[in-house]
């Protein structure tokens, strides 16, 4: 998302992303495509305390943001909730 919680898209933002569920033991880091291994369609994937969420973005042309940002829908025991996530990791993002 960006500052006025738009959504990110290629054709404006040349940012293409989309996110994954993962097993427990997959390690965090920065993976290549094909190194990524098994993943699950992240709607309906029901997260463990130990479950992953890959992030897969497509770059062309990024300047780094620093509005930009992460908003993660999810339920819980039926419950919806929104979490805002931060990171220089996100606001970074750059093609040289």
């Amino acid at each position: 998302m960006k500052a006025n919680d738009e959504e990110v898209t290629f054709d404006i933002d040349r940012i293409a992303y989309e996110f994954f569920g993962a097993a427990p033991d997959k390690k965090s880091g920065v993976y290549a495509r094909d190194d990524i291994g098994m993943t699950e369609e992240i709607e309906g994937f029901e997260w463990t305390d130990d479950g992953r969420i890959i992030l897969e973005v497509l770059l062309s042309d990024v300047q780094e943001n620093p509005d930009r940002h992460i908003i993660i829908n999810y339920e819980h025991n039926g419950e919806s909730f929104v979490q805002v996530v931060e990171s220089e990791t996100i606001s970074g993002l750059r093609t040289e």
